[in-house]
């Protein structure tokens, strides 16, 4: 059974088990209780951490180094959207499957914290430490991560269409079928980061660095590349028509470096350092990134073959987490992206030679067998 996910303009349909319908129904606003008949999750929606430290005046914040302790507390499929969670130390806490749509994150510690599944919509997470997290198949549309820290952290099927990441640190990131598409990535680390069979299909890429990195059975049609470096990067099988070369004008880039010091006070600094490439007035690479780009691009039908022997090799690595992926891969429609290949991904997914098979629900199933029929336009 299904029941509609609405946000923004991002409607998709969700699969939901009965252990679900019975534990982890929806949040009531009012009583802030589950409307399931029973609930084993911590569920505090607009929690104020800051409340709760006692913590009068937010700029009593600068001078702390957390507002509360966390670290490696049992949170899984906790509820905390809307809640104000401002530097928090979430180190190495369980938060798979958690929600924290619209909570504040800013300068949080969520260092090698379990956040597989997790939903972040919207989040804002300014500054924030996610150093080695794990967010396979996690949802963060639309979050706010300017200048956060999220180098060797596992992304591996996410959800960041529209995300902020201006001045972010994403270095050997592993971001296989990601989804991109939107993101602002201006001034953003991502060398030695893995984005094979990633989406960054319209992303704002000016001055970012991919230095090192691995693209293959990427898309990025229409991604805006000017003084982004591409240096030692593997590029093949790049989906990538239309890119835009155009520079930054002299306000756009002096209307980003408030925003980064406004969003991210401390780490400020840095994330500015970031995007110094994009000043229009210091001189910069201006070799074309479409010679580059050029050599592994390939037409759509390589494209969709190539993505869905990417996504195949995801699903079937046989990580723990693997099944955290295939259900990110089936949201974040990079498996709806392989076209006519679906049918024959979601075969391969499913036989019992693939690892991941046997820890598939049949609720997972289900949904990857309608992706299937839809591609084949069977009813």
């Amino acid at each position: 059974m299904t029941r509609s996910l609405v946000k923004s303009s991002i409607i998709a349909p969700i699969w939901t088990s009965f252990h679900d319908l019975l534990f982890n129904g929806d949040v009531d606003d009012v009583t802030r209780r589950r409307k399931s008949l029973f609930s084993n999750t911590l569920v505090l929606p607009h929690f104020d951490a800051l409340e709760a430290a006692k913590i009068d005046d937010p700029k009593k914040l600068d001078s702390v180094k957390h507002s509360m302790v966390l670290r490696g507390r049992h949170l899984e499929s906790a509820v905390f959207d809307n809640a104000d969670l401002r530097k928090v130390d979430l180190t190495d806490a369980q938060l798979w499957g958690a929600r924290l749509d619209s909570a504040q994150l800013q300068r949080a510690s969520l260092e090698s914290a379990q956040l597989q599944g997790a939903s972040l919509y919207q989040a804002q997470l300014q500054g924030a430490v996610l150093f080695g997290a794990e967010l396979q198949g996690a949802s963060l549309y639309g979050a706010q991560l300017q200048g956060a820290s999220l180098e060797f952290a596992q992304l591996q099927g996410a959800a960041l269409d529209g995300a902020e990441l201006e001045g972010a640190a994403l270095g050997e990131a592993q971001l296989q079928g990601a989804a991109l598409g939107e993101a602002q990535l201006q001034g953003a680390r991502l060398d030695q980061a893995q984005l094979q069979g990633a989406s960054l299909r319209l992303a704002q890429l000016q001055g970012a660095n991919f230095k090192g990195s691995t693209l293959a059975g990427t898309d990025m049609r229409g991604a805006a590349v000017w003084r982004a470096n591409f240096e030692d990067a593997s590029v093949t099988a790049v989906f990538g028509h239309d890119l835009k070369e155009n520079a930054m004008s002299k306000e756009e880039f002096t209307a980003l470096k408030p925003m980064i010091m406004n969003e991210v006070p401390e780490g400020g600094d840095t994330a500015f350092k970031r995007i110094e490439i994009l000043n229009p007035d210091i001189f910069g690479p201006e070799a074309s990134e479409q010679a580059t780009l050029e050599k592994g691009r390939v037409d759509e039908t390589a494209y969709r073959r190539i993505l869905a022997d990417q996504l195949k090799r995801l699903a079937c690595s046989g990580d723990e987490s693997a099944a955290y992926v295939v259900r990110g891969l089936v949201n974040n429609h990079r498996i709806k992206d392989t076209g006519d290949q679906a049918p024959g991904l979601v075969e391969a997914i499913l036989k019992s030679d693939c690892t991941l098979s046997a820890a598939l629900t049949d609720t997972d199933k289900a949904a990857l067998k309608t992706l299937a029929n839809a591609a084949s336009g069977a009813h």
